[in-house]
């Protein structure tokens, strides 16, 4: 699978091909459900401790609630806001059932989360999306791929960095020679 060649528009407003985002090193594309959603913020909350990874976080956000939920999450890494979900489309991130919303193992992990200081909120905007994460090479090939089965089933950062270096794709510090 090829990533699609679209314009994204970033939280900071700025317009830019996708394929900008990826042509110096690989690219983390985490695709986010709605930022009330607990497993949504658990996800950016366990995340925002690896500034590292090249992540950019794909939200169906306008730029002004991606930057207001960054700043509250504290996260390094930058939201491409999709609104109109074309990303979410052209990668085949699909919408949930009740069932994959509701379930033993959401429930447990919700609680797990709201634990660990990650409560729910009012959803902000598609409460039945699911989420998915997708590592992109130089290139534009998708390396990597995953779909959640439900709410819950969000990428760890430990899971990213063992997919990078098994794809054997090198990330460089921000200034680094390479």
């Amino acid at each position: 699978m090829k990533a699609p060649q679209l314009r994204v528009t970033l939280d900071d407003g700025s317009v830019e091909e996708l394929s900008n985002l990826f042509q110096e090193g690989p690219l983390i594309l985490v695709f986010l459900r709605h930022f009330g959603c607990v497993f949504c913020r658990y996800q950016v909350g366990q995340l925002r401790g690896n500034p590292e990874l090249p992540i950019a976080f794909v939200c169906m956000e306008e730029p002004k609630e991606a930057v207001a939920f960054k700043a509250k999450m504290r996260s390094p890494h930058r939201f491409i806001c999709d609104p109109d979900r074309r990303l979410y489309e052209a990668f085949g991130v699909k919408r949930g059932s009740t069932r994959q919303m509701i379930n033993l193992r959401t429930l447990g992990k919700g609680l797990q989360a709201t634990l660990a200081g990650f409560g729910q909120g009012k959803p902000t905007s598609d409460p039945m999306q699911l989420s998915a994460a997708f590592i992109v090479a130089p290139g534009g090939n998708v390396a990597w791929s995953h779909y959640a089965e439900d709410a819950s089933d969000v990428v760890t950062a430990k899971t990213l960095t063992e997919r990078l270096e098994r794809l054997s794709l090198k990330i460089e510090a921000p200034g680094s020679p390479t």
